[in-house]
């Protein structure tokens, strides 16, 4: 079986989504259930509409450029639906790619969620709002005309929103009881996941992988800090990288904790007073974010390791500024969220914990952890990163080469200019040879 050198599939397995193969000119499934489940119930559709509309498969798909047999695989979920073929086919059955896709009534929905964050009085006027719109249109678009892979969680997310569910559905009545609920979330999303006391690399990814949520970063000012935005079935959790990167993962973190535990708001939007708020909804999804990027065992064997005491992290010694700065770098949290711990572990008191939040700065916590974690100083600037979710930019850049989208909604994704450079990037001209990924931004 062999692959081609500038076909939608070869650029999917170059981007890390290897679930296709092709050969002989036929494209074939690699026997995922997940990918099977939506050749099946496709097949379902394309024979429904066929038998409805009283047409014989010979003649779908001579117009369609398929053989009988192809036609017969795609109708029994053997055969996928390459790209190019899907608007032949529901134009030949006379029905939309939306209603072959099962994806008829997303569209609406999702660009009612477009509106209701465009004029959600809440959300006021600001960059995050503005790039959840576009991100939002960029995404109805996809589901309309190309081949966008629903959100999907993963069996261990299931477990955890089964579990957020059934087990904190009231809100907190005590501000103690809302510090409980978040720490033990966090704690089944890390027993689920697998992730024992680790630091979380890539918490982007991670939250893509198994909660159904699309992930944006960007720098969209410091009025700001992140927003939540979900409703029956899709989500966007967007933060701000004019933050350090410990402040924009506890962001992150926290607009997780919103979407677990289905806050009611459809558009969240926040400050960083409201990320801090004293609200028990507020503590308690802060108190998932502390815990979920730093886990009580995890604090206990550094400051073991390190040879802390309460002592030292009540009048900072230069041993605490170490162990602070350390936690910072390893965990990749904020100095906010490393201190919110140590007062939950009843080392620091909750004053105090304030008191040294409005005292200490991160560069100088980093600094003192120097000689533990070379470079970590850097964490202290601001890295004003862009990020795109991934589920979007993949099917962008398949459907831009098979024709089923222009540049101008990869660019509006992208936020890059409708240029020559980009059309040569998206379309393999450039940047491949080089090894530079063409959607790397």
């Amino acid at each position: 079986m062999t692959t081609t050198n500038d076909g939608p599939d070869e650029v999917l397995a170059w981007m890390g989504l290897a679930d296709l193969v092709t050969g002989d000119q036929e494209t074939v499934l690699v026997p995922t259930a997940a990918h099977q489940a939506r050749a099946a119930e496709l097949g379902h559709r394309v024979k429904a509409a066929r038998v409805k509309a009283g047409l014989p498969a010979t003649e779908v798909a001579q117009v369609v450029g398929l053989t009988k047999d192809k036609l017969s695989k795609i109708e029994s979920g053997r055969r996928r639906v390459a790209p190019v073929e899907m608007p032949a086919l529901a134009s030949a059955l006379g029905v939309s790619v939306a209603y072959l896709r099962g994806v008829e009534n997303q569209v609406p929905r999702t660009l009612a969620l477009a509106h209701r964050v465009m004029n959600a009085a809440e959300a006021g006027d600001s960059t995050a709002r503005a790039r959840a719109v576009q991100l939002l249109e960029v995404q109805s678009r996809l589901e309309r005309r190309a081949d966008l892979p629903p959100h999907e969680v993963s069996a261990a997310g299931a477990i955890v929103q089964q579990t957020a569910q059934t087990r904190f559905g009231s809100t907190p009545r005590t501000r103690l009881e809302a510090q409980r609920q978040g720490r033990q979330l966090a704690e089944e999303v890390r027993r689920a996941l697998d992730l024992g006391t680790a630091e979380i690399g890539d918490l982007p990814g991670l939250i893509e992988m198994h909660f159904g949520a699309d992930v944006a970063l960007g720098p969209f000012g410091r009025g700001v800090t992140g927003m939540c935005v979900h409703s029956e079935g899709r989500a966007l959790l967007l933060a701000s990288t004019d933050f350090t990167s410990g402040h924009v993962r506890y962001t992150l973190a926290h607009e997780l904790g919103h979407h677990l535990l289905s806050d009611p708001r459809d558009v969240i939007q926040e400050t960083s007073a409201d990320l801090y708020g004293g609200n028990f909804v507020e503590r308690r999804v802060n108190s998932f974010a502390a815990y979920l990027l730093l886990p009580s065992r995890g604090l206990s064997e550094v400051l073991g390791w390190l040879d802390v005491r309460s002592d030292d992290l009540a009048e900072p010694s230069l041993r605490g500024k170490q162990a602070l700065g350390y936690l910072m770098a390893r965990f990749g949290i904020s100095m906010r969220a490393a201190l919110f711990q140590l007062h939950d572990a009843e080392l620091i008191t909750f004053a105090r914990a304030n008191e040294l939040g409005d005292e200490l700065h991160a560069t100088e916590l980093l600094s003192a952890a120097e000689s533990v974690v070379p470079n970590c100083t850097r964490l202290a600037g601001s890295s004003h990163e862009t990020r795109v979710p991934f589920r979007l930019r993949a099917a962008a850049l398949a459907a831009a080469r098979d024709g089923l989208i222009g540049l101008a909604t990869v660019a509006a994704l992208l936020e890059r200019p409708d240029d020559e450079a980009l059309y040569a990037e998206v379309m393999g001209n450039a940047g491949t040879a080089s090894g530079a990924h063409p959607l790397s931004r």
